[in-house]
């Protein structure tokens, strides 16, 4: 089953009101709450613009997808780097616990990932 995804995204972010923060963005109480909750029945294009736009990401990084128990062979899909997608923690709650030299090695391996990024 496919998820929207919402709250782990956001954890990671460092996003520590998730539904203060989306009503600032511009979604009302309602469409918020059951975004965060994955209670949507169908996700509406227009908010899944939306989300992507507010943290400039596409919609594969908002969503997760667990494979039904039945389905042999699962790794070898697409959709499987979808598959257990299950962060937990902020990534800034993990840097605090890191001492300093290895926040100056990860310094330098983002800078790098940036590049590559920019290229």
């Amino acid at each position: 089953m496919i998820t929207l995804d919402l709250t782990r995204f956001m954890e990671t972010k460092g996003i520590q009101y998730p539904l203060q923060f989306l009503i600032q963005a511009g979604f009302t109480y309602h469409t918020a709450n059951r975004l965060l909750r994955n209670q949507i029945i169908k996700l509406n294009y227009k908010h899944l613009e939306k989300l992507c736009l507010l943290f400039n990401c596409t919609p594969n990084d908002l969503l997760s997808w667990t494979p039904p128990s039945s389905l042999n062979g699962a790794e070898k899909l697409m959709l499987y780097k979808l598959a257990g997608r299950k962060r937990k923690g902020s990534l800034v709650s993990k840097l605090i616990q890191l001492p300093e030299d290895k926040i100056d090695q990860l310094s330098q391996m983002l800078d790098k990932l940036a590049s590559e990024n920019n290229s």
